[in-house]
């Protein structure tokens, strides 16, 4: 009994998934910063030049599929 509990779930989750026509999608970004100086009272800031790499995922759901 314990077997058909565990397996029903996941052949369910497994359905659902196929139906849903999902995709993914990978943004990679980069850039670049540069050198800045910004003067205050009696001090200032400096920011230093340099590489900014990131990125993000994005998932696509069919609003038709209820999980």
């Amino acid at each position: 009994m314990r077997k058909i509990a565990i397996i029903m779930p996941a052949v369910l989750l497994l359905a659902i998934y196929s139906f849903a026509q999902t995709s993914v999608e990978l943004i990679p970004t980069a850039g670049y910063t540069f050198a800045s100086r910004t003067d205050f009272y009696n001090n200032y800031g400096r920011i230093a030049d340099g590489l900014n790499l990131g990125g993000s995922i994005k998932f696509n759901i069919n609003r038709g599929t209820v999980i």
